[in-house]
């Protein structure tokens, strides 16, 4: 009887730990689910564009703007049509911008995915921009983010090169698999997107980053895409 104690007790331990692992995972869940459903009752659209979205773009020629998402945790998300064949979607990223976008931006070339147990709010242009098909299923975290000093861009795809990076400015072309961006080596993923499946990129993506009166920007340029059971 001694000897079959321990066993007991064993098991009884690992039953205990399994029930404790499965409430943790059921609330995690739960919360992400909670935080999920918050921020799309906190999200809307608008065609405001922001004064200082104005302004970042007019470094670009040909472009019309097509609308703004706004949310109760995030800045607001603007989309245009670029040269008419091009989305382009621009973003005040929470991050102090007093430093150099040499400093600030650091990258790394490798796959990235989501962590399990991170919930993620599915963002999408195709909301107010009905006439364009979006090739990236593009996601970012719930929530508030915190300010920041750095900015981790993480991209995965062929012929990625780094255009141009300065004080001011930071701009990276790939046929684009994937991409996240996070704000320190341990960080959650602020931002991810990776290219949905059976979509055909045939132009090069960019990803910017430009500085504006101590404020970073994120700007993601792509194609319309073709879909290779259907065709815009």
């Amino acid at each position: 009887m001694s000897k079959k104690l321990p066993i007991l007790f064993l098991i009884f331990l690992g039953f205990l730990i399994i029930i404790i692992y499965s409430f943790i995972h059921i609330l995690n869940k739960n919360l992400n689910d909670a935080a999920k459903l918050n921020e799309i009752d906190g999200t809307s659209f608008s065609n405001k564009l922001p004064n200082d979205y104005s302004q970042i773009v007019k470094n670009y020629q040909n472009i019309s703007f097509e609308g703004t998402l706004t949310s109760k945790t995030r800045e607001p998300i603007s989309g245009f049509i670029y040269q008419k064949k091009f989305i382009l979607m621009l973003y005040r990223l929470p991050v102090n911008g007093s430093q150099s976008v040499n400093k600030i931006v650091k990258e790394q070339f490798v796959a990235s995915n989501i962590p399990d147990g991170v919930g993620y709010y599915v963002f999408s242009a195709e909301h107010w921009m009905h006439d364009y098909q979006e090739p990236f299923s593009i996601e970012y975290k719930p929530g508030k983010p915190e300010k920041t000093d750095s900015i981790f861009l993480n991209v995965l795809g062929n012929n990625t090169i780094i255009i141009k990076k300065n004080d001011s400015v930071a701009t990276y072309s790939s046929q684009l698999n994937n991409f996240s961006i996070r704000y320190g080596v341990n960080k959650d993923f602020d931002f991810y997107g990776k290219l949905k499946p059976g979509v055909t990129v045939n132009d090069p993506v960019k990803v910017e980053f430009r500085k504006y009166q101590n404020s970073i920007y994120l700007i993601l340029i792509y194609p319309k895409t073709k879909n290779n059971s259907s065709s815009n």
